[in-house]
């Protein structure tokens, strides 16, 4: 005896019927269900809705197709077409801060799983189809660390579509190129956060794309030609820019030193100046100051101030400005040359 999902064609209500009867209560409303007919229709509704499904799917409506492949399945939990289109069309409501890929994949092994003999390589070959073709569509929106992530999810379903399609050079292309793309990722990490924590994974997914561009040479030759003819490229054009972020590095160090020490000299010779006319404005304050013992020792005293704190002061004042105008003019001349 097998149970099948049906509706009460009373109430509408969910009902899982026995095969091996004719006829049942519906168990909410007690109505008298007769039960070919009402597995019939509902065998009628799974088939359009397969059809709606699949219609949605061609027109790019995947939340639509997404709902009717899920009522299918309510039906027929191991309906292998609605197991497959499910998945995939989750894989396809990815954005690039969540690829779907957990839902996509059980989707595509539970397919596999309740296909016929006689289909599961027809199944298997089209879920890898599928798999590469929503890796396609998922795009990093950015370098943040969520989305990199997320595109290292996009490279384990590639993986795994490679499993099931070892010799497809489709497959195997993206693979290389996802695994360069994570490996880039993860190297700017390293340089956006002066670290080197990244630096297993940088290895590891290289090490994968090298061993990607080898299985792609054996297939494709001249198209493994011309990607390592790029790398080439783009490697030469990564080490001109860092050798360039070195020098433009090294000329504003030798910028700030210019500047401090032209700071600094100023600061000399200005707290100099003003010492020389702390010195003879005291001085002529002594010689015009009155006779009596304490008004000498009072103007002594403040010229003591005169002469070596209020200098200092100026000095320290004159020195911070300095300096201050002088990370200014490196800030501004740096804005210029971006």
């Amino acid at each position: 005896m097998e149970f099948i999902a049906a509706k009460c064609p009373n109430c509408a209500g969910e009902l899982r019927l026995p095969d091996d009867k004719k006829q049942v209560k519906c168990m909410y409303c007690g109505f008298d269900v007769f039960v070919r007919k009402a597995i019939s229709a509902a065998g009628a509704n799974v088939e359009n809705w397969l059809k709606l499904a699949s219609t949605a799917e061609r027109t790019g409506n995947y939340a639509e197709a997404y709902k009717y492949f899920t009522q299918v399945l309510e039906y027929e939990p191991d309906n292998y077409t609605a197991l497959l289109g499910k998945g995939v069309n989750a894989g396809y409501l990815s954005t690039p801060y969540k690829f779907r890929s957990v839902e996509l994949m059980q989707g595509v092994r539970s397919a596999i799983e309740n296909a016929p003999e006689n289909k599961k390589q027809e199944i298997t070959l089209q879920a890898a189809e599928e798999i590469v073709s929503i890796c396609l569509e998922f795009d990093m929106d950015d370098e943040s660390n969520d989305s990199i992530l997320e595109t290292a999810n996009v490279v384990y379903c590639l993986n795994e579509a490679h499993e099931y399609a070892p010799e497809n050079e489709r497959i195997i292309t993206q693979l290389y190129l996802h695994y360069r793309l994570v490996a880039s990722s993860f190297n700017l990490l390293n340089s956006r956060n002066k670290t080197d924590i990244w630096n297993e994974d940088v290895d590891k997914y290289t090490q994968k794309a090298n061993e990607s561009l080898s299985k792609l040479q054996a297939i494709n030759p001249e198209k493994a030609a011309d990607f390592i003819k790029s790398e080439t490229e783009s490697e030469t054009e990564t080490e001109k820019s860092l050798q360039a972020n070195e020098i433009e590095g090294e000329s504003v160090m030798t910028k700030l030193r210019g500047y401090f020490v032209v700071g600094l000299f100023g600061t000399v010779v200005l707290s100099f100046v003003v010492m020389m006319g702390s010195c003879v404005g005291c001085t002529l304050a002594f010689v015009g100051s009155e006779s009596d013992t304490q008004g000498r020792i009072t103007y002594r005293a403040q010229d003591t101030v005169n002469m070596f704190y209020l200098p200092g002061l100026y000095a320290l004042i004159i020195f911070l400005v300095s300096f201050g105008i002088s990370y200014l003019l490196i800030l501004i001349s740096e804005s210029k040359n971006k």
